[in-house]
């Protein structure tokens, strides 16, 4: 059976890397082809019972993108495909002892996509994909598939800063990494954007959204609504360098931010004559507290006050202590901040940010998020809510 496919994809099919990084302007219909291309290799395939799984942020997001692409195969090979809606899987039947399964999937609750193997992973939207997800889970499902020579796994997007999705574009660009491989496709060269469609897009969206959207550029940092960035690109971006770095004679602090079903993000600081230096940062999700004060008391500082925000000092229905009181019993003396707003909190960080600096490389990830931040869309009345 044929699904019509735009030529710009035809890699897709004629090469074998394994590994692959696709980076496509909105609406060049990357989605729809890397879709079609793993429909494609669960039906033709002679290995028999192969599994693919395709993730994206949420389960809705999944579910609302595949829907329609899927529909078009349903018409090709009719009862042959099927959908358990409970499961979220799609299968082919092509025989009473060959089943072959496309997983929906997300980026939501990471240890519960252990235990997978399939042949295939697709991730789309790649800067949204926790980047230990990818190295602790994703990469090791596909391992049994890759002794036998059969392992795909495809990461496709548009870039959004320089985050994970900038660095396995790099790694598919990188000699030194044979099984990657990477493929960039601008509007302006693709050919998968009429001239007309650029001409109004240019002429409806800023210089650094059609450079980011369209142009493929990770370096277009301005993101719609982002609350950081022209600060950092006035005045931070100058200020991060891996000169700036651990100073022993210097006493190290640290201010932490607690996230229940997010990251726990830890930044470590010094301060000489008033010039604060962020030194080091470190995040993970789905731990204890015990974990995050090893993992400080791992690191070779000497350490001051640990700045706590101003729920740490309550006291929780899980635990008859404060987050504070139990870190003091761990032996790290705290301060917790007083409750201000976040708008207060937004202004304050603003002046913080306008003459700090970071380090570089230990920093790379915090300063992402940050530059990431900002509020949410409301697309029903086309304004920022004040979340």
């Amino acid at each position: 059976m044929e699904i019509k496919q735009k030529k710009q994809f035809d890699f897709l099919y004629d090469d074998k890397t394994p590994f692959k990084v696709i980076v496509c302007c909105r609406g060049g219909g990357k989605t729809w082809a890397v879709a079609d291309w793993c429909m494609y290799e669960l039906y033709s395939s002679k290995e028999a019972n192969i599994e693919a799984a395709f993730l994206s942020k949420t389960l809705k997001q999944v579910k609302g993108t595949l829907e329609p692409i899927l529909r078009r195969w349903k018409e090709a090979l009719g009862n042959q495909l099927s959908y358990n809606g409970s499961a979220l899987h799609y299968k082919i039947q092509l025989s009473k002892t060959d089943t072959r399964t496309l997983h929906l999937l997300s980026y939501e609750n990471i240890e519960a996509k252990r235990g997978y193997h399939p042949n295939i992973i697709i991730c789309d939207e790649v800067a949204d994909l926790p980047e230990e997800m990818l190295n602790q889970v994703l990469l090791p499902m596909l391992a049994p598939a890759h002794e036998r020579g059969q392992a795909n796994f495809i990461a496709i997007g548009t870039p959004r800063s320089k985050n994970l999705f900038w660095k396995l574009y790099e790694r598919g660009q990188d000699p030194a990494y044979p099984e990657w491989k990477s493929w960039m496709l601008k509007a302006s060269d693709s050919g998968l954007i009429s001239q007309e469609t650029q001409w109004l897009l240019q002429n409806n969206m800023t210089e650094a959204e059609y450079r980011q959207e369209m142009e493929c550029d990770f370096d277009a940092n301005v993101i719609v609504g982002s609350i950081f960035g022209e600060i950092f690109n006035k005045f931070t971006n100058k200020n991060i360098d891996n000169s700036y770095d651990w100073d022993p004679s210097r006493m190290v602090h640290t201010a932490w931010d607690f996230g229940k079903r997010h990251y726990t993000s830890i930044w470590f600081f010094q301060v000489k004559n008033d010039q604060i230096t962020f030194i080091d940062f470190y995040e993970a999700c789905e731990y204890d507290l015990p974990h995050f004060v090893n993992e400080v008391k791992a690191k070779p500082y000497s350490y001051g006050e640990h700045y706590l925000p101003w729920d740490a000092g309550m006291i929780n229905i899980r635990s008859t202590h404060t987050i504070s009181e139990m870190l003091k019993e761990y032996g790290l003396r705290n301060t917790v901040l007083k409750n201000s707003s976040v708008k207060e909190g937004i202004e304050e960080a603003k002046m913080v940010l306008k003459s700090c600096r970071f380090n570089a490389t230990k920093c790379e990830e915090g300063i992402r998020h940050l530059k990431l931040y900002q509020y949410q869309f409301d697309t029903k009345y086309g304004i920022n809510r004040d979340k």
